[in-house]
């Protein structure tokens, strides 16, 4: 008799006594609570490892209905920099996922642990011997590492489970596996689309439920999942981390919610900071400030956080972008006009644009105009307007595809007919 074949009918107070200890740290996440009970035992929920390298896969583990194991149970883990091999406990089908998932990532000097201090014997080997077992364990596995890597926590009301092998493969025990995750307090659950309709039935989560493309890059493939496991980092996180969380959100709202409330601050406070700014900074504070409205407008609200204008005019070309201008106006405490310009914004409106910005004359020492966003000849309608000599603004900074990576942001500035070269190399 192997310890799979425990059942209720034949437990005891003394063997259950004698499975706690058997199952040691994995006694709570591998056990059902009535064994805890009839060894006269309180039953608590253990926590996931919510900590930098912490991941949890899910597992069917081979046992019968009336065992005195969980059908499917959680294996908390942790990927870790701090020793050299893979933890002896775990069993050989989740160690050569470690290997894989470490293959497929193309990083060294992370090790797989299980996040239980005491020894657990062979407990996994016996539950749940098989490779086949574990191959569904490749897709947490991957998102711990990733976040890990990153220096980025994880959700621990997220869950998954899929396998991998040049695109995401389909998986059973659907219903045991997200039942256990159920008990943890899961709220959402990712599988591949490709799993069999049977598996599907068999689960009834609605919406919490969500479905991974069988897409063959790896990094798409994972990203509603990662984008939803990753916990927001804290305002004191490294830039690095915020780029890295940052470059995960597929929600725009929650990105830009995100910039606006963590990464906005910082780059205030860096150009406040720059001695080649500081001046400009005080010359041109209370003064006008004009943008054109486009992808990435936040920064227009580190110009305004940054210069704290008097007014504001915000220019937007067609309609694409009239709510966006909404929403920053709303969000401004400042005097804010929009000025509305055709979609199609060309040289022949470029010359018209001059007529439509109006300055009063105390004003005129003390207007900025911001040329990051906008096409060519929204940036020459501003760079020629006749009236004044305006301070110019120009957010540098560098992307990774089409996502902005937030901490080489740099705001440059300079003013008409001084050139931006000649300035930084004085």
């Amino acid at each position: 008799m192997t310890i799979a074949d425990h059942t209720f009918e034949m437990l005891s107070s003394h063997k259950a006594m004698k499975l706690l200890f058997q199952c040691k740290g994995l006694a709570s996440w591998l056990l059902k609570p009535e064994v805890f009970k009839k060894a006269d035992m309180s039953w608590e929920n253990p926590k996931l490892p919510e900590k930098l390298g912490g991941c949890w896969v899910l597992v069917r583990l081979n046992v019968s209905e009336d065992s005195v194991f969980r059908s499917g149970a959680i294996i908390p883990l942790q990927w870790s920099q701090e020793y050299e091999a893979h933890d002896p406990r775990l069993p050989d089908g989740l160690r050569d996922m470690a290997n894989a998932v470490l293959n497929e990532v193309k990083v060294s000097g992370w090790i797989l642990r299980l996040a239980v201090k005491e020894n657990t014997s062979e407990i996994l080997r016996q539950l749940a011997p098989g490779e086949k077992d574990w191959q569904s364990a490749w897709l947490p596995l991957y998102a711990g590492l990733k976040l890990a890597v990153d220096g980025l926590l994880p959700d621990p009301t997220v869950f998954a489970t899929g396998a991998w092998d040049g695109g995401l493969q389909p998986v059973t025990g659907l219903k045991e596996k997200f039942s256990a995750a159920r008990d943890w307090g899961g709220n959402t659950f990712f599988c591949p689309e490709n799993c069999e309709e049977k598996e599907f039935q068999r689960v009834d989560l609605g919406e919490r439920l969500q479905k991974l493309k069988t897409e063959p890059i790896l990094a798409k493939a994972a990203a509603p999942y990662l984008s939803r496991l990753v916990k927001e980092p804290d305002e004191n996180a490294k830039f690095e981390v915020f780029d890295a969380y940052y470059a995960l959100q597929l929600d725009m709202e929650r990105r830009r919610m995100f910039y606006l409330e963590k990464i906005s601050p910082r780059l205030v406070n860096q150009s406040k900071d720059d001695k080649d700014l500081k001046g400009v900074i005080e010359n041109f504070r209370g003064g006008y400030l004009a943008a054109w409205v486009s992808n990435g407008w936040e920064m227009i609200l580190n110009d305004t956080k940054t210069f704290e204008p008097e007014k504001v005019l915000l220019l937007v070309a067609g309609t694409r972008f009239k709510k966006d201008a909404e929403k920053i106006r709303a969000g401004l405490k400042c005097e804010t006009e929009i000025l509305e310009f055709p979609e199609n914004f060309g040289i022949d409106e470029a010359r018209k644009l001059n007529e439509r910005l109006k300055f009063p004359d105390e004003k005129m020492s003390k207007v900025i105009f911001d040329l990051t966003l906008g096409n060519v000849p929204m940036s020459l309608a501003l760079y020629d307007f006749p009236e004044c000599r305006p301070l110019f603004l120009y957010w540098d900074k560098k992307m990774r595809g089409s996502i902005l990576v937030p901490s080489t942001s740099k705001l440059k500035a300079w003013q008409k007919d001084e050139t931006l070269y000649r300035k930084e190399n004085e």
